[in-house]
C-alpha cells in the first residue's frame, strides 16, 4: 500500500468524523504524517502496524 493510499483512506475516514463533528481532519492528517515520517526513517512496517493497532484502541 502506498503512502498516498494510506492518507487517502484516512482522509475519507476523517471526513466522515467531521460530519459528526467529533474530530479534526487537520489533526488526523498531521498525526498520520508524523507516523509516516518515523516509518520512512526506520523503514519498519512492523512499527507502522503497531501504530495502527494503537489507533484502534483509542
Amino acid at each position: 500500500m502506498s503512502k498516498n493510499s494510506i492518507l487517502f483512506t484516512a482522509h475519507g475516514w476523517s471526513q466522515t468524523k467531521i460530519a459528526d463533528q467529533s474530530c479534526s481532519l487537520t489533526a488526523i492528517t498531521e498525526y498520520l504524517m508524523s507516523i509516516m515520517q518515523i516509518v520512512n526513517q526506520r523503514k519498519s512496517l512492523k512499527y507502522l502496524i503497531q501504530q495502527l493497532l494503537r489507533i484502534r484502541r483509542i
